[in-house]
């Protein structure tokens, strides 16, 4: 009988990848190797340098002397990241790879926002601050809008650097405002922010009835209840209005429910106040003058007796012969 005087000899493969796995991997080999080990590599997302998601890599190492194969799994860590394979067997044969730079970024950018807050009320200008925090942040896909909801106004703010300083002045006209902040990374995370403000410099404007207009100085023989309405973008402290009412300059004070009402409307343009004096008041012929004084939320002070669009409101009550009055006297 013929002896075979081959040896088994064991083949060690040390496969070394990114100091994650240390793979051992022993065969029996009779012939002389010179084939390296190899190596096949899966990516997801693996054409995208930015992703959301998780990625991971699936590695799978094979070999011409070994049975099967050996698969490992890889996940990328949030923000630069990249593996490296290095195989070696017994017999010297060696094959490596290396991955490229992924970027993962599983997290959204963050705003900071300074000189305004949600619900606000400015009779000024306002100094807004905006800061995005985002060490990828996409520029040409992030931005800040205002806009207004009455008017025409509206306005588009981009970042520079990772700032947005917004000044904004008296082209702004009184109205209600969203401003608007739009924050993109290259990795496509979204933080979107909304804040409601309201710019009102101008205060309320006050108005005489259609019915009772045509009053202001000069005379009339009858008089009914007599309306003033009040519009303001805010709301009016009508708790403390003060109300001049004035006979032949002889001031009078009124009680609210005894002498007037006030009929408040809130609608999509503001407020409206309606101050409704009763017509006992006007029972004596004489000269009646009317005013009012209020203050709104922004820190506004309205006046009747200020406003450039309106006249004094000024009249006479004139129910029999005798009375008389000159112009002087209503104006």
């Amino acid at each position: 009988m013929k002896r075979n005087n081959c040896l088994r000899v064991p083949v060690l493969f040390t496969a070394f990848i990114s100091a994650w796995f240390l793979l051992h991997i022993h065969v029996f080999s009779e012939e002389k190797d010179t084939v390296p080990p190899e190596i096949k590599v899966e990516i997801t997302d693996a054409d995208k340098e930015f992703t959301k998601s998780v990625r991971k890599a699936t590695v799978i190492i094979t070999d011409n002397k070994m049975k099967g194969e050996v698969k490992k799994e890889y996940v990328f860590k949030e923000g630069k990241d990249s593996f490296h394979i290095s195989i070696k067997d017994a017999a010297g044969n060696e094959n490596t790879y290396k991955s490229n730079v992924y970027i993962q970024d599983y997290t959204a950018p963050v705003e900071r926002i300074e000189g305004i807050t949600e619900g606000q009320i400015l009779n000024g200008e306002l100094d807004v601050s905006i800061k995005a925090t985002d060490e990828w942040l996409d520029f040409e896909k992030s931005f800040v809008k205002i806009k207004g909801k009455n008017g025409l106004d509206e306005y588009e703010y981009f970042f520079d650097g990772n700032e947005i300083s917004i000044f904004v002045d008296d082209r702004f006209t009184d109205d209600y405002y969203t401003l608007q902040i739009y924050l993109t990374d290259k990795a496509g995370n979204e933080n979107k922010r909304e804040i409601d403000f309201t710019v009102n410099r101008g205060g309320s404007v006050f108005e005489v009835d259609g019915r009772n207009k045509e009053l202001i100085g000069s005379f009339t023989d009858e008089i009914k209840d007599f309306y003033i309405t009040e519009r303001n973008l805010c709301e009016v402290d009508t708790d403390n209005a003060r109300i001049l009412f004035a006979f032949n300059a002889r001031v009078n004070d009124l009680k609210e429910g005894e002498h007037y009402r006030i009929e408040k409307k809130k609608g999509e343009g503001g407020y409206t106040y309606t101050y409704i004096f009763y017509d006992e008041l006007f029972n004596k012929d004489g000269v009646y003058t009317i005013s009012l004084s209020t203050k709104d939320e922004a820190g506004n002070v309205n006046d009747t007796r200020f406003d450039p669009d309106s006249d004094e409101i000024r009249f006479a009550v004139k129910k029999g012969p005798e009375a008389s009055y000159n112009k002087k006297e209503l104006h």
